[in-house]
């Protein structure tokens, strides 16, 4: 907002404010001349409507074009969470199944390997929670695309992908990250259960479009 007060005093005094204004900011000051209580109501509906400091308004423009930012200092705040019982366990369960590695890429540093569930935690029964059925061992990257449904295995361990992602992803990276790969290797130990497969896909499907 100092952007603003700043441009708006330059056109008052004509020096001592921001040299240059913009013209967004001229035409809603050439505004308020015309009719300061027309834009004094319009300011006061914008602030109650929550309008007011959102990402889209020229303010945050300002700032992206001075390479200034005003944010408020870091700090810390207290609040309660949940702990998912037994996730470690899961997840130490999933990567030993798989032999420590992605089934995917095949990435064997543990600290970029995740525990990645099909059915989510969040719908499942308790027995489901911890089944080692009901996770893949996948790299960040492509636990990434399987959570948000930007992928999924069907019934004969097949990946497939969005086909949007192509548009958002670089070609170095789509070739290297996403065409390299067309299926997951596991075993019987960790090959995932059919029921939790239809249900991935079906969300799958729902997101993408994409019959599986």
């Amino acid at each position: 907002m100092k952007f603003r007060f700043g441009n708006f005093d330059n056109f008052k005094k004509g020096a001592g404010g921001f040299a240059n204004g913009g013209a967004h900011a001229r035409k809603i000051w050439d505004k308020y001349q015309e009719n300061p209580s027309e834009m004094a109501n319009l300011a006061i509906s914008l602030f109650n409507g929550g309008q007011v400091g959102s990402a889209s308004n020229s303010e945050s423009e300002m700032a992206t074009e001075m390479g200034v930012f005003d944010i408020e200092k870091g700090s810390y705040c207290e609040y309660i969470s949940k702990y998912r019982k037994n996730q470690d366990k899961l997840r130490e369960a999933t990567l030993t199944c798989a032999g420590n590695r992605c089934c995917v890429t095949g990435i064997s540093e543990p600290m970029f390997l995740i525990a990645s569930h099909i059915k989510p935690w969040s719908v499942c029964e308790p027995k489901e929670k911890t089944d080692v059925h009901n996770a893949l061992c996948l790299n960040t990257f492509h636990d990434s695309l399987f959570d948000k449904y930007r992928m999924t295995v069907n019934e004969s361990m097949e990946i497939i992908y969005d086909p949007k992602l192509e548009d958002c992803i670089p070609e170095k990276t789509y070739r290297s990250m996403i065409q390299e790969y067309t299926e997951i290797k596991v075993n019987e130990n960790n090959k995932p259960a059919a029921k939790y497969l239809e249900y991935h896909n079906n969300r799958f499907t729902a997101i993408t479009g994409i019959k599986v």
